[in-house]
């Protein structure tokens, strides 16, 4: 038997259908780490902008400079609560 007769055969009697959810599933999770990781990228970007700010830039943002250094130092993959999904 050859594959493109097994697969006809698993589409005439149903037996893909596991394959094919797998599959979804699968690309579903992909996008859900791909939109994640997107995240995490523009947390780093907007931690190392708020790096870069000086004391009298911050007091102007309303922002406290020994907080600031404290979220500008965190972790890449430490997403703040509320840009969780």
């Amino acid at each position: 038997m050859t594959i493109s007769t097994t697969i006809h055969s698993q589409q005439q009697t149903g037996h893909g259908q596991i394959g094919n959810a797998a599959a979804g599933d699968f690309w579903q999770v992909l996008a859900h780490v791909a939109k994640r990781v997107g995240v995490m990228l523009q947390v780093a970007r907007e931690r190392r902008q708020l790096a870069k700010l000086d004391r009298h830039q911050l007091r102007d943002l309303g922002l406290d400079a020994d907080v600031t250094l404290y979220e500008a130092q965190r972790p890449f993959w430490d997403i703040p609560q509320a840009r969780r999904f």
